[in-house]
């Protein structure tokens, strides 16, 4: 039988050497000859070091996980688009951080978005959804029914962020009509965003 003291010690040692053994599970020697120096990467934002490289959460990117994705996607934007009803037609979109309660980094608000009203979609890398929601239509005053998915684009000399295209449908719950943007019928053409 271990005496208290002895029991009490190990756990001690236990806990103390318990984080040394945490860090050193994502720190690496370097390549070099002498293999001295120790590689380490702290991850934010909920981002895991694996092989010293972070594995960012759903929401946020770069090399330590320290960037919001939906920042890059944040702006005006001027929509061109050749809908299946509403046909060729330009206006401003403003895309914009959603701040609800409870936090989602994902989530970004849509403003002026169908040209006349406000939407939520979320943000993945470079990829933008808009789940199935419902809003009101101020120009036929109903509520229209839309769902779409899209992605932002770089210019090829610049690697700017510099274009949206999405392909979405709205559908009148009235008359279950639907203008579509490509996201029924690929022979649609989808909607270019470009910054404004």
């Amino acid at each position: 039988m271990i005496p208290q003291i002895k029991k009490t010690w190990y756990i001690f040692a236990f806990l103390c050497a318990l984080p040394v053994t945490l860090f050193h599970i994502s720190c690496n020697k370097d390549n070099t000859p002498s293999g001295t120096r120790t590689i380490c990467v702290t991850c934010a934002n909920g981002g895991n070091c694996i092989n010293d490289t972070c594995r960012c959460a759903i929401g946020y990117e770069g090399l330590t996980c320290e960037t919001l994705s939906r920042a890059k996607f944040n702006g005006t934007w001027l929509v061109t688009e050749n809908g299946s009803l509403t046909g060729s037609r330009k206006y401003p979109v403003t895309i914009e951080s959603n701040y609800s309660y409870p936090p989602d980094p994902t989530k970004v608000n849509i403003i002026n978005f169908y040209s006349f009203s406000d939407i939520i979609a979320n943000i993945n890398g470079d990829s933008i959804f808009i789940p199935l929601q419902y809003f009101y239509n101020t120009i036929n005053y109903d509520i229209d029914m839309v769902k779409g998915a899209g992605y932002i684009h770089s210019e090829l000399t610049t690697g700017n962020f510099s274009g949206i295209t999405i392909r979405y449908a709205v559908t009148d719950t009235n008359s279950w009509i639907t203008d579509d943007f490509g996201y029924i019928n690929t022979n649609t053409q989808p909607s270019q965003w470009k910054l404004n």
